[in-house]
């Protein structure tokens, strides 16, 4: 009996963990891998005192009006959103539609976007042009603004796991009320 109750319990205080939503939107396979990666890292970060949800979401998906209104959703909503991508070009107008679509209606909670770029773009016309999209688009929403530049490590199927570079790097720590930022870069593989 008292092994139940102590199950019961245990349940109850699970389901009221304070729940932290992260969506992911990215590019390509390259760039989900390293978006994942960082939704890794946040898990490890937050430790058991958050329950971590991660929507991943890609680029093409966002080209379909309903999925698009469904994402848009999810970002009204996330902690945390993650746009991961190669910064050749442009984010493409999937993209900026979901962005225009949930810009408006996202409240006051504290939030953050993170911006994962490719350093093989960094140099690169389209890197720059995404960060600063980004950054604008963090800054009407007003969230904080994370951007990181790496290469993005291609794992191809069905390799062993590929072991990631380190990163120098700052810590994010998050409570209810703001976000904080320890050091100017933010590194993922921390």
């Amino acid at each position: 009996m008292q092994s139940r109750r102590h199950n019961a319990t245990s349940a109850i205080r699970a389901r009221t963990k304070p729940v932290f939503q992260t969506l992911v939107l990215y590019e390509d396979f390259a760039a989900g891998h390293r978006a994942t990666d960082t939704c890794n890292l946040l898990m490890a970060k937050l430790g058991a005192e958050f329950e971590l949800r991660c929507s991943m979401w890609k680029f093409e998906v966002l080209r379909n009006a309903k999925l698009r209104e469904m994402a848009a959703a999810e970002a009204t909503e996330a902690d945390a959103i993650i746009v991961a991508a190669h910064g050749a070009a442009a984010l493409p107008e999937e993209v900026v539609s979901w962005v225009d679509a949930w810009l408006p209606l996202r409240g006051d909670q504290p939030a953050a976007l993170i911006a994962l770029l490719d350093s093989a773009f960094q140099r690169g016309n389209g890197a720059s042009a995404t960060c600063d999209y980004l950054r604008r688009v963090a800054t009407a929403a007003r969230m904080d603004f994370l951007s990181e530049v790496a290469a993005f490590s291609i794992v191809e199927m069905p390799a062993p796991k590929a072991a990631l570079q380190p990163e120098s790097g700052g810590k994010i720590s998050h409570d209810a009320s703001r976000w904080e930022v320890s050091e100017r870069h933010w590194g993922i593989n921390e």
